[in-house]
């Protein structure tokens, strides 16, 4: 643990904040890689030409605690719901639509927040097969 933040604090804050809420939506997969250090001086030189400017207003820039929060709730809820997966097929229809209403609006927030594919391919996979299975029941 302490090798890890040993190595983050190589970074400024706001990196390693980003290092983090990636490594969360990935599962914890890792925090630093051997490309991380072209990531940085990349990152870094994406922040120099934002804070020289172009001549016009800056755009805000996104608070990285709450899209972390962000992402490790729909992490959360997405692990919640794979948790039921294999009772959804006795759900009634009813609660299968309330359930395919909240993946959509899980996967929209995780495309807003630019999660990483995997997180996003699971939703969706989760969302057509709850689909199918609505579709059951209307052929029922």
């Amino acid at each position: 643990m302490q090798r890890i933040l040993d190595k983050l604090a190589g970074f400024e804050e706001a990196f390693a904040l980003e290092l983090i809420g990636k490594s969360i939506a990935n599962g914890w997969q890792g925090l630093v890689f051997a490309k991380t250090g072209e990531q940085y001086q990349e990152w870094l030189a994406a922040k120099r030409k934002k804070t020289q400017g172009t001549g016009t207003r800056a755009q805000p820039q996104p608070d990285l605690m709450n899209v972390t929060r962000q992402t490790t709730s729909i992490c959360h809820q997405l692990s919640a719901l794979e948790a039921q997966q294999a009772n959804f097929k006795d759900y009634p229809a009813h609660t299968l639509a309330m359930l395919h209403g909240q993946l959509q609006s899980l996967w929209r927030k995780a495309r807003q927040l630019q999660m990483f594919g995997s997180e996003i391919y699971r939703i969706t996979a989760l969302g057509n097969e709850v689909k199918q299975l609505i579709n059951q029941h209307k052929s029922n």
